[in-house]
């Protein structure tokens, strides 16, 4: 199994490489073309270095500053970027872009605004009104951040409030007459 992850990147290179070479998406592009359709690209996060270094976000929403400005460039100069009001407008020919985010993170508007800005992208946010105003970090972070920084933690406090119960004499009322099974050490623990 970690071969496979290991192998990954390169059979998704391969396999790119192969749709490319048979036509595959040439054939794909002309047709969505022809049709008027919209390829909508939605994205999570846009970071710059410093904060894609102390994020806990999860890797699979989130984008480095200047990959984001380098592929805002290629749309920019290849495909027309487009709204909700004009992808809903289908006129064949260039092909139609839209960009999205999801949350409405504040680095969509401090990382990603001024790229978009800039090279005249539009983009549509959505927002979820309950996280408005809130400092607390969304759940993925918070799970993520549990994982990764805070799991010993967790598992330390966990061990050591056992042993607490272990050592202390519970009431009377609190341990049943018939059955009194303590816990093995490394129950907590697994």
């Amino acid at each position: 199994m970690n071969l496979v992850w290991r192998a990954r990147p390169t059979l998704q290179q391969v396999w790119a490489h192969l749709l490319q070479a048979s036509g595959c998406l040439w054939w794909v592009k002309r047709q969505l073309r022809r049709r008027g359709a919209v390829m909508v690209l939605t994205f999570h996060r846009v970071l710059n270095d410093a904060e894609f270094q102390r994020t806990c976000s999860l890797p699979g929403i989130v984008v480095r500053r200047r990959t984001f400005e380098n592929l805002a460039e290629y749309v920019a100069g290849k495909y027309e970027a487009v709204d909700f009001a004009q992808a809903i407008e289908a006129a064949a020919g260039k092909m139609r872009v839209m960009f999205t985010f999801d949350d409405g993170w504040k680095d969509n508007y401090t990382n990603a605004l001024p790229v978009m800005r800039t090279r005249g992208i539009p983009a549509t946010v959505f927002l979820c009104p309950g996280l408005v105003g809130r400092t607390l970090p969304f759940w993925p972070e918070r799970w993520s951040y549990l994982q990764v920084c805070g799991y010993m933690w967790i598992i330390a406090g966990l061990v050591a409030h056992a042993r607490k119960v272990e050592e202390a004499d519970p009431p009377e009322s609190a341990v049943a007459d018939d059955v009194e099974t303590p816990l093995p050490d490394d129950a907590v623990l697994a």
